[in-house]
Order: C-alpha cells, then structure tokens, then sequence
C-alpha cells in the first residue's frame, strides 16, 4: 500500500466520524453540564433543568414567532428581539442559529445553549400548526444504605423519625392540544413524606394555559411564575458592548405556567397578559400557603418579625416540619402596564400582599401574631 493511500485512509477515518458528530443536537443534561461547569456551582438549578425540559417539549419558532412570542419565552431581552426581527424582516428565513451571531447583543459563545429551544422551518409566510402532544412521565427511587431515621427508636417511645415511607415518587403530566392550550401537572413526594396531608396530594403543581394571538395574549389558572420590573443593574458588573447582555435575561414584564417541583417561588392563582398596539397589561392574583418556624416564634411577639421566620426547604417528614406546615396564607394581586416604542419601554405596576396566621397557625402560635400588609408601586423604564 502506497503512503498516499495510507494517508488518504486516516484522513477517512478521521472525517466520517467529525461530520456525524457536528450533525448530533445537544441533549438537555449534556447543556445542563456545561452550565453547571461554567458557573462552578455544585447543584444543578432545578429551574433551569425545567426551563429547558420545558422548551425541549414545546419548541420556539425562530422564524415565525412575533416580538411578544420572543420576548414573552424569557430567552432574548427586548435589545436582542428588535435586532431579530430587523434582521429578520430584511434578510428573510434564518437556517442557522449562528446567524445570530452577527447581530449586535449577541454572543456566539452563548448561542448553542438555545440550540435545542428553538426550531427554524417553515419560513416566515407558512402557518405554523402545533400538533397535540402528550406526556406522563412517573419517577420512583429508594436510596440505600436506609436512613436511621426510618427505623423505630425503643427509646422515643417506639416511634420513628421520618413519619413516611423511604421511596420518593414524582408524577409529571404534560398536554398540549392546539397552538393554544396546555396543561401541566407534577405531583412529588420526598423521602420520608407521606403520599398524602390531611386527604390532599403531599405537593402538588399545576396549571391550565392559554396562549392567544389577539388581545388576549396568555391565561392561566393554576400556578405560575410572573416577573414584574427591572432592576437598574442588569446581571453584575459593567456592560462595556452589547454581547455583554445576558442572553436569558428576565424581561420587564414576563408571565409562564409553572409545574414543577420546586415547592417556594411560584404564584398560585389567575393571571392574565393582553396586549394592545403598544400596550400591554398583566394583572394577577394569588393565594399560597407559607411554613413557619414555630420554635423560632415563642418569643415577644412585639419583638418579632414573624414573616421572615418561613421555611422553604419544602420537606414535611419529621413532626416537628408537619407541625410549622400551612402556618401562615399569602394572598396577593396586582396590575401592570407597559409601553413599548422600539427599543424603549416604560412600565408602571402597583401590587399589595397581605400576609396572615392560619386557624393551624393561630392554635399552635397562640393568636399572638397580627396581619402584615404591603403596599408597593412603581415606574420603570
């Protein structure tokens, strides 16, 4: 065999297996990997596992989405879209993601994190039918060697730690039906939890969607998660060029269902977004339940501010943690407008929260404890 041959050969070898290789999307855990080893954290965000889990599942349309579709997916500031759009209108289709890169405010380096949020076909002028789709996916483990906390103590009365069983359970329910409805449903219960508190699910999250393409831009019922305003400092540090823009920053005004099983941080209620012209709405009201401390309680009350004594952990096993659950309710409720021109936003949002002890709370804290209202207002831009 000649040395050309030979060479050619390798070559071969080599080059296949390069090409099949660019051609593999990146699956979800392998981005969650390297967002995990470019932050330098220890614990992978169960928010943005869910975000893209999420995204995955319902994906954007790069082409055919409108400005509010683009700003609404928490995945471009208003800066990145109107650069989108511009480029978008003057140049036609885009077929690849990397044509972004030539926008300002864009970042190459960040683009392959969006890679599999996003979709590029059809063109602009052809209709995009969203088929139905649907998952149920069921999520069960034990943890070996058994916790000392599940065994019975002759010495605690005969009686065990954790008041539930060893084996965790995760029940996740994912519909969509249409471009415009959806349903989401996720039922969790830890180790060391009972299935069920007082005749209801241990946690449970879920919601019912509309998305819609006139005035009435999205409903929910259920749980969600909204973000009202903008802070004056966007991420930290400097912003020296517009790729410095943090490519997944929140929006001034930005609404999205929520089931999933992070038990803090979510809204459980209505919302609504409507949109007309330049202006947008958002109004909301919620009611959730808040868990308390109650050993951190047992002093003056007048000396104590009680609502910042709440626990998030989200784990009732022992019966010290089913004792400060469902102590304290939240309700809260507001409204914000938006006026967009171009790149230019002006926002005005007025919001209250009223914070109270439960009956549960008032028979274990002793009916010490008062209300607490907040009133809060404010003008962005």
């Amino acid at each position: 065999m000649s040395g050309r041959l030979k060479i050619r050969l390798i070559l071969a070898v080599v080059w296949i297996p390069s090409i099949l290789l660019a051609q593999q999307k990146g699956s979800i855990p392998q981005i969650v990997e390297e967002l995990l080893y470019r932050n330098e954290t220890s614990q992978i965000p169960e928010e943005v596992f869910e975000m893209l889990e999420e995204s995955a599942y319902i994906l954007l349309n790069l082409n055919n989405a409108s400005p509010e579709q683009l700003e609404a997916s928490g995945l471009f500031t208003p800066f990145q879209v109107h650069q989108l759009i511009r480029y978008r209108d003057r140049f036609g289709a885009i077929y690849s993601i990397y044509e972004l890169a030539a926008l300002p405010g864009f970042d190459a380096s960040k683009l392959p994190d969006l890679e599999t949020c996003l979709e590029l076909t059809p063109g602009p002028g052809a209709p995009v039918k969203k088929r139905s789709k649907h998952m149920v996916m069921v999520d069960m483990g034990l943890s070996h060697p058994e916790s000392v906390a599940y065994q019975v103590d002759p010495d605690d009365q005969g009686e065990k730690v954790y008041t539930g069983s060893p084996l965790r359970t995760t029940l996740r329910i994912r519909s969509q039906a249409g471009n415009h409805l959806s349903m989401g449903l996720t039922y969790e219960k830890d180790a060391g939890e009972k299935a069920f508190y007082m005749g209801k699910p241990q946690f449970l999250s879920g919601y019912l969607h509309y998305q819609g393409n006139r005035n009435i831009k999205q409903l929910v019922a259920g749980t969600f998660q909204l973000n009202q305003g903008l802070g004056l400092v966007n991420g930290s540090g400097f912003f020296h060029h517009p790729a410095s823009i943090r490519i997944n920053q929140q929006t001034l005004s930005l609404l999205r269902p929520y089931a999933s099983k992070t038990e803090q941080r979510f809204e459980r209620g209505m919302a609504c977004q409507f949109a007309w012209n330049r202006f947008q709405l958002l109004t909301w009201a919620s009611h959730t339940y808040q868990d308390l401390s109650p050993v951190s309680l047992a002093g003056d009350p007048k000396e104590i501010k009680w609502w910042e004594h709440q626990r998030t952990t989200g784990l009732h096993r022992t019966s010290g943690e089913l004792e400060g659950r469902d102590l304290a309710a939240r309700i809260s409720g507001g409204i914000q407008l938006i006026y967009r021109h171009r790149e230019f936003a002006l926002g005005m949002m007025t919001g209250t929260e009223r914070m109270g002890i439960t009956k549960k709370g008032n028979a274990i804290l002793g009916n010490k404890f008062d209300p607490v209202i907040h009133h809060t207002a404010s003008l962005h831009a």
